[in-house]
């Protein structure tokens, strides 16, 4: 039980740090859904971390769940979060 507790509080910790970097490198011209999407990650990963402390053990699906996510998150190589469409200039 405590070895899963302790999986369940690395993985939530992986995904937070890795959703506030996301946070912090997007710029003005990202899309509201993936700036949504990372504050969203966040904000469940601290609930997931902060749970384990009080005395609520995590279950074996939430922690694969937590697993998962983090290492799809430390895994994804299309970590590019600003989206700035900028306008081409032909040569004359």
């Amino acid at each position: 039980m405590v070895v899963l507790i302790l999986v369940s509080v690395i993985a939530s910790l992986v995904v937070l740090w890795q959703a506030l970097v996301a946070i912090n490198a997007m710029c003005p011209g990202t899309r509201f859904a993936v700036r949504l999407a990372h504050c969203v990650l966040a904000a469940g990963a601290f609930g997931n971390a902060v749970a384990a402390f009080t005395g609520r053990p995590p279950g074996l699906a939430e922690t694969v769940l937590s697993v998962g996510v983090a290492l799809y998150m430390l895994t994804n190589r299309r970590k590019r979060v600003c989206h700035v469409s900028v306008p081409r200039h032909r040569a004359v």
